[in-house]
């Protein structure tokens, strides 16, 4: 792997602010071995920089780490106010709420699904704790390995096994930019879906004001039999720097189907990383973005077929516009025993000006001839065809390609749980376009 290290002198003052955290307890006592594996694995990887082949079409030159404040004192203050216009009408009830990257139980109600969802933290359990420091210890991403330096809280999501909740769950997280200077947020959850349940969650990642940096991580493991559907929205101030990773670990006869929506950020960057562990595993991979302006949108994916018989499916779309950049990085790995294997990955990209950037990269490594593996992936404009059509109808150019955008990303957000977070997606990705 190329190192492509950034800047050593930052990464040392990140180091040096850990230091002073854990000097000045500022840091969770419960979480304090996760923060020091945490900070040992990013003192390895370093900051990455353009020659680091997980961040080829990252551009980082404008994040200095060392501006932002790791371990703001006090999250920001929310009333249940703030969660109206984010709160889908399914989940009112299923609801999780993050501030600032910090449980917040007197905002959160689970009332429709207890019994079936158990929500739990790391205080006292030393196997949760040994779990998230032996994640770290293989980490690969520079900005998840920072998520387990500086994590105060861990929030656990548990479905019980043969349990189907009444309702989708819904994690919110309020990054509310409320306090002094620039402030960093590294909220981190556990999910886990017993065996034969079926469980849907949804992420509606809000940003406040200001510019704020997050980087946050989230390992879902399905157990055998049982299903997730994931779903994403995220909505990011101009000056809001996002970064996630989301790691899943599929048991026997599981399913997984994700379905993201990246409307805006200075960077957004989604990494995903999939272990078909045991035979019958499936997953399904989807996502659009729309960037504008000077945006960047970054979707990074690996997925690991372990086992026989399984299956992955990825199809990504992007739209870039003004001088964004947008990029899909996607890579199947099908291993020796893992015969019987199907993937397909196509990867649809529309640039809107000159000056706009849509790079991708499918890629597949195969160690085994009983596979059926493809891909495929287009950059291009919309045709004027397409738009003299619409136009020989009576319908405005303006409102041509809004209806032949708006039908690009539909084909991908549609299938959000529940309806109204494909349609909060659908607004979102259509007002950044024409931001």
């Amino acid at each position: 792997m190329k190192t492509g290290v950034k800047q050593s002198g930052e990464a040392e003052a990140v180091i040096n602010a850990h230091v002073e955290s854990v000097t000045a307890k500022r840091l969770n006592p419960w979480l304090l071995e996760s923060n020091m594996a945490g900070i040992v694995r990013f003192a390895r990887l370093g900051l990455p920089g353009r020659k680091h082949e997980m961040f080829t079409y990252v551009d980082l030159a404008e994040l200095s780490l060392p501006e932002f404040d790791f371990t703001p004192e006090i999250p920001g203050r929310v009333d249940a106010g703030a969660l109206e216009g984010h709160l889908f009408t399914p989940c009112r009830a299923s609801r999780i709420v993050i501030v600032d990257g910090i449980y917040n139980a007197e905002l959160t109600d689970m009332s429709t699904v207890e019994g079936s969802v158990r929500i739990y933290g790391a205080a006292g359990n030393a196997g949760l704790t040994s779990g998230v420091c032996r994640t770290l210890e293989n980490e690969n991403d520079p900005f998840a390995s920072l998520n387990g330096a500086y994590f105060r809280d861990l929030t656990v999501i548990e479905v019980a096994p043969g349990e189907t909740p009444a309702a989708p769950i819904e994690i919110i997280y309020l990054n509310t930019g409320g306090q002094p200077g620039r402030p960093a947020y590294f909220p981190r959850i556990l999910v886990k879906v017993g065996a034969m349940a079926h469980a849907g969650i949804v992420f509606k990642r809000v940003s406040g004001p200001g510019e704020h940096f997050m980087s946050a991580f989230e390992e879902i493991t399905v157990a055998e039999g049982g299903s997730l559907k994931y779903a994403s929205v995220q909505t990011g101030a101009a000056d809001s720097w996002n970064f996630t990773k989301t790691l899943v670990t599929l048991g026997m006869n599981s399913f997984v189907s994700t379905v993201s929506a990246i409307c805006g950020a200075r960077l957004a960057r989604n990494h995903f990383e999939a272990h078909l562990t045991a035979p019958g595993g499936r997953i399904e991979l989807n996502g659009a973005a729309v960037v504008n302006g000077f945006e960047q949108a970054h979707t990074y994916v690996r997925v690991v077929h372990e086992a026989p018989d399984c299956s992955s499916a990825q199809r990504f779309k992007n739209i870039a516009g003004g001088h964004a950049a947008a990029s899909v990085d996607t890579t199947v790995t099908v291993r020796e025993g893992a015969h019987g294997s199907t993937s397909t990955q196509v990867v649809n990209n529309m640039v809107m000006s000159n000056t706009a950037v849509a790079a991708v990269k499918p890629n597949l490594m195969i160690f085994n001839d009983d596979v059926k593996c493809s891909h495929g992936a287009t950059v291009g404009r919309f045709g004027d065809e397409q738009v003299l059509y619409l136009r020989s109808r009576g319908i405005p150019v303006k409102e041509a390609l809004r209806a032949l955008t708006s039908g690009f990303i539909g084909e991908i957000v549609n299938s959000m749980i529940p309806a109204q977070a494909a349609s909060a997606a659908r607004a979102g990705l259509m007002a950044n376009l024409e931001g």
